[in-house]
């Protein structure tokens, strides 16, 4: 799909076309939604030799919950508290564990993401808060490491995944037939 580029108050942004980015509803056509992430300047370098896993955390939780905002404010017209509801509940550290976990059975990341998540998990520069359990936290800090990483060398793996997670919750969290 070819990407157009406009000029937003002196930054860049990006629009690609995607379709897995919010679920379509049973009978209903497919139509391809948007998904706008600033454009990243050219990164010469790894990312893990360039920070630490705290710094690129704190970009992959900005990344995380942008997605999620956008996703849920497409998928339907509620109030405002409502969708923070949700992007709360996906924010939370334990439904990003539960991603992790589920990342991790699944077998869709590969062999270098995998390592990225280790080495994040590993990190002494991250800590638990206090009353939070210390291998969830490490757990949810790993994934947006992973997801920070993946927005700075290739958003189109991090868009990907991050549908991925989306789609999945939504489905555990729909009433069964």
């Amino acid at each position: 799909p070819e990407m157009l580029v406009r000029r937003v108050y002196q930054s860049s942004v990006v629009v690609r076309p995607r379709s897995y980015c919010c679920s379509t509803p049973p009978g209903k056509a497919s139509q391809p939604r948007q998904v706008f992430l600033p454009v990243n300047p050219p990164f010469n370098g790894s990312p893990r030799s360039s920070f630490n896993a705290a710094s690129l955390a704190f970009l992959g939780d900005a990344v995380w919950e942008q997605f999620i905002r956008q996703h849920y404010f497409r998928t339907g017209r509620e109030p405002v508290h409502v969708y923070n509801a949700l992007v709360q509940k996906q924010a939370a550290a334990v439904q990003q564990a539960a991603h992790v976990d589920w990342l991790l059975e699944s077998g869709v990341l590969i062999s270098d993401e995998q390592d990225i998540m280790r080495w994040a998990r590993n990190s002494s520069t991250i800590t638990a808060p206090r009353g939070m359990d210390s291998l969830q936290y490490k757990k949810a800090t790993s994934l947006e490491v992973l997801l920070a990483h993946l927005y700075l060398t290739d958003v189109t793996r991090c868009e990907e995944l991050m549908g991925m997670l989306v789609r999945r919750s939504q489905a555990a969290a729909a009433p069964p037939p």
